[in-house]
C-alpha cells in the first residue's frame, strides 16, 4: 500500500473509509496509463501494473490487515541498485543468454594484452584495437580510454578493460627514481593541494582522463617536446621551473608518494612514460 500511495501521490495510511482516497487513486491511475499507452512494448504491464496501484488503495484494510490486502506486488527500485535484481515471484525473460565459454593460453615469452569489452568498443575490429593502442604496450589504461573515445558515440553504453602481461620482469629500484610528471586537476579533487598552480580546465574526471590521454600521446610521438606540453598543459607548480626541470618532482623514495603513483613510477625504465595515473591530485 505504501508503494502505491507513493507512485498515486495519494495518502497511504491503512483505513476502512478509503471513498475519498479510492476516487483520487483512480484518478491519478487514468492520467499515468494515458501517459505510459504511448510507450510501445509496455503499453499492457503498465496497464495491470497501474490497476493494481489503484485496487490496493482502494480496498479497505486495518494495519494489521494490511499484508493480506495487497494487490500492487510489483513495486519499482532506484536504478542504481537494480543491477542484477529480479523478482523470482514473476520470473520472466529479462535477458535470454546462451553460456559460452573459451580459453587462451598466455605466451610467456613475449608480451601480450587483454581486452575485456562492453557496449559500442565490442564492435570494434580486432585490426582496430590493435592500431588504436599501438604505441601505448605499457599503458593499458590509457588503451582502453583510446578504445572507448573511439567507440560509437550514439551508443547507450561503452566499456573497456585492458590487462597487459608482460614476458619481462617489471624493473624495480630498491631506493629512488627522478621523475618528472604532468598534472590534470577536475572538480573531484576534494583535497586542498599546495602545489597546484590553478584549478585547471577538466569539467570532470573524464575531460581529465581525455586530455591526460592526448598529452601522453603527444609525448611519446615526440619526447623531446614534454618540457613544453608541460608548460602548456600542467596544472601542478612544478610545470613553472625552467628548462628540463619543468614537471621535475626530484627523486622519489618509496613510501613518499600514493601507492598507485609509486607503483606506477617503480615499475618504469628508464626515460619510459607511464600509464594514466589516479591520484588525490589529479
Amino acid at each position: 500500500r505504501e508503494g502505491a500511495a507513493e507512485l498515486l501521490g495519494v495518502d497511504k495510511a491503512a483505513a476502512w473509509d478509503t471513498e475519498v482516497v479510492a476516487e483520487e487513486a483512480e484518478k491519478a491511475c487514468r492520467w499515468q496509463m494515458k501517459r505510459l499507452e504511448k510507450l510501445e512494448g509496455v503499453a499492457a504491464a503498465a496497464r495491470e501494473y497501474a490497476l493494481a496501484k489503484a485496487t490496493t488503495i482502494r480496498r479497505p484494510c486495518s494495519a494489521e490487515a494490511l499484508p493480506r490486502q495487497e494487490a500492487l506486488l510489483k513495486v519499482g527500485i532506484g536504478t542504481s541498485r537494480a543491477m542484477g535484481v529480479r523478482d523470482l515471484r514473476f520470473p520472466s525473460n529479462v535477458v535470454r543468454m546462451e553460456p559460452e565459454s573459451a580459453s587462451w593460453h598466455v605466451p610467456t615469452a613475449r608480451s601480450c594484452r587483454l581486452a575485456l569489452l562492453a557496449g559500442a568498443t565490442a564492435a570494434l575490429p580486432s585490426q582496430r584495437l590493435a592500431a588504436l593502442a599501438k604505441g601505448l604496450g605499457r599503458q593499458p589504461k590509457a588503451a582502453a580510454l583510446r578504445w572507448c573515445t573511439e567507440a560509437d558515440a550514439s551508443a547507450p553504453s561503452v566499456g573497456a578493460v585492458c590487462v597487459a602481461f608482460e614476458a619481462k620482469t617489471p624493473w624495480a629500484q630498491a631506493g629512488s627514481v627522478f621523475l618528472r610528471h604532468v598534472l590534470f586537476r577536475h572538480p573531484q579533487v576534494r583535497v586542498m593541494d599546495p602545489l597546484a598552480r590553478r584549478e585547471g580546465a577538466a569539467r570532470s574526471v573524464g575531460d581529465a582522463e581525455s586530455a591526460a590521454l592526448a598529452t601522453l600521446q603527444a609525448l611519446i610521438a615526440d619526447p623531446s617536446s614534454f618540457g613544453r606540453v608541460c608548460r602548456e598543459r600542467s596544472d601542478c607548480q612544478t610545470a613553472t621551473q625552467p628548462g628540463n626541470m619543468t614537471g621535475h618532482l626530484g627523486w622519489v623514495g618509496r613510501g613518499e608518494q600514493e601507492a598507485p603513483f609509486e607503483e606506477a613510477a617503480f615499475h618504469l625504465d628508464a626515460n619510459e612514460f607511464s600509464d594514466l595515473v589516479t591520484t588525490s591530485r589529479g
